[in-house]
């Protein structure tokens, strides 16, 4: 049986689907799983999940949006998939329509949480397959497992670029797609300086994010730390996969590590953490919106619920992963 998903998000939004993704293999168990999205992320996100990736823009969508015929060819390469997932076009009528027209078995689901939807976006995901998958009566972590070459590399990376030895690394992910989620970096600098002793560091720093990790891994021994600046996913995702715990903002990142099985420590500022939390074996959230009046709703755009967050608190929860 082939089965066509096709996947919109970022990287986050991937990984919160890994429980949805798992639990349409375990129903079919023989089927093959081709799934469509942003192949910056898939590829590696998806491990385990997907035995064919594509990218979302690359496929024969035109018709589904507007009044364009598919080709002989196009309706082929739709004919050839048995059953077919969408988690775009739900509530635009002349896409579900032109999938419909497929003749093939199909869902068009959303997948953001509308307005007074309690549920996690995991959940969402989970539920949208019904009835071909049964709801889950419990929702099982997402799981990322590196590949063996994948972890090679990684070693390989980490031998090139590690000095010191024999102590625990921690993850370091200072940034986010937005400025407003991100704890502000001189608590990132406390938090490091306090734990230098007894870790090492891996600083990671994305494309939108750039001298943030350098900011923060200026005030650390250069011996006690590495900078991981716009890492190739599946690199990062492998090296991630060797440290000892995780911390970081709201952000893809987290989604990540919290799916590799790392014990994370994650702070949430404006996002409802009950929707969009990470899903992971460990995974301690923080998040304090005390007098916080855009989270509220009392008016205004600046957000202190960030700040509301202590170093302590965040030293605390870090110091429990060692003994939890």
């Amino acid at each position: 049986m082939q089965i066509l998903v096709l996947h919109p998000g970022a990287l986050g939004d991937i990984v919160l689907a890994l429980p949805a993704l798992a639990a349409l293999r375990r129903q079919f168990p023989r089927s093959c799983i081709t799934v469509a999205g942003n192949t910056d992320y898939l590829p590696y996100s998806a491990w385990g999940h997907a035995d064919r990736i594509l990218s979302l823009s690359a496929l024969p969508l035109h018709a589904f949006y507007g009044e364009d015929k598919l080709q002989d060819s196009e309706a082929e390469w739709w004919a050839s998939f048995d059953l077919l997932v969408s988690w775009t076009g739900a509530g635009h009528a002349p896409f579900e329509k032109a999938m419909a027209a497929l003749g093939r078995p199909a869902l068009v689901a959303a997948w953001r949480p509308r307005t007074g939807d309690p549920r996690h976006v995991s959940r969402i995901f989970s539920d949208s397959l019904h009835p071909w998958v049964p709801l889950q009566e419990q929702m099982q972590p997402a799981r990322i497992l590196i590949p063996t070459d994948g972890v090679l590399e990684a070693q390989d990376w980490l031998v090139r670029h590690r000095v010191s030895r024999g102590k625990p690394m921690l993850a370091l992910h200072p940034g986010a797609s937005g400025c407003g989620k991100r704890w502000p970096l001189d608590r990132f600098q406390s938090v490091a300086a306090f734990l230098e002793s007894s870790h090492d560091f891996l600083i990671i720093e994305g494309p939108a994010e750039p001298g943030l990790a350098a900011e923060l891994g200026c005030s650390l021994r250069p011996e006690g730390r590495i900078i991981a600046e716009s890492l190739p996913l599946g690199l990062l995702a492998a090296i991630l996969s060797s440290c000892h715990a995780y911390l970081g903002n709201d952000s893809g990142i987290s989604h990540l590590a919290a799916a590799l099985g790392l014990r994370s420590v994650v702070i949430f500022g404006p996002t409802q953490p009950e929707q969009w939390a990470p899903s992971g074996p460990d995974v301690r959230l923080l998040r304090d919106t005390t007098g916080c009046a855009a989270c509220g709703g009392a008016g205004g755009d600046r957000h202190s619920c960030l700040e509301n967050v202590t170093v302590e608190r965040v030293r605390d929860c870090l110091t429990g992963l060692q003994t939890g």
